[in-house]
């Protein structure tokens, strides 16, 4: 099975390089490693700067199963996505900065997923996103943070902040949202040539 998902892995992220790299700018780096660790490692993914951290259990023994939303596509594609959000966009660990960081790498999952499973498959995606946001709220006591005062909430930047450019994309349209998210990719992370 290694080889099938290793061949798979590769395809995704490459695939996910070159749709992304057309909504947001071009890829940051000159190469995009894919390492696979061991799952006792207790988290299922990483981005760094060219490279990301997948477990085997999340990465080379996932099962795709036809029907369901493409796990190893949103796994992939939300690392692939944190060299734009998280490595050319770093902002300081303050309040709500991690919507620039998860949220958007969310967004670009969702993106991806379109692309790959249409609507449909963005629809089950998000009704998980929706369900994890509700879980995290449901323990809240007082009011819920904005996100833009999100710190420490994953439900918040994961759950929350995925269904708000899910929303925005809807309400203000894809032709408003990509070119200010490629415009603040360009003004933040400087100007943007051939890959260095």
């Amino acid at each position: 099975p290694h080889g099938v998902q290793a061949e798979r892995i590769v395809d995704i992220a490459a695939t996910s390089v070159h749709a992304l790299q057309e909504r947001f700018g071009a890829y940051p780096h000159r190469t995009l490693r894919v390492v696979e660790i061991p799952a006792s490692w207790g988290f299922g993914a990483l981005a760094a700067n060219g490279a990301l951290f997948l477990t085997e259990s999340r990465g080379m023994l996932s099962d795709a199963r036809d029907g369901d939303v493409d796990l190893l596509l949103r796994r992939i594609g939300h690392e692939v996505g944190h060299q734009w959000w998280g490595h050319t966009i770093d902002p300081l660990p303050l309040e709500g900065s991690l919507v620039l960081v998860e949220s958007l790498a969310k967004y670009s999952e969702q993106l991806l997923l379109e692309g790959k499973q249409g609507a449909e498959g963005v629809s089950r995606m998000m009704a998980y996103d929706e369900d994890r946001y509700l879980k995290g709220r449901a323990n809240v006591i007082g009011l819920e943070p904005t996100l833009a005062a999100a710190r420490d909430e994953s439900w918040m930047y994961y759950g929350k902040g995925a269904m708000a450019f899910h929303a925005l994309r809807y309400s203000l349209g894809i032709n408003a949202i990509i070119p200010a998210l490629r415009m603040l990719v360009a003004t933040e992370g400087g100007p943007r040539g051939a890959p260095h």
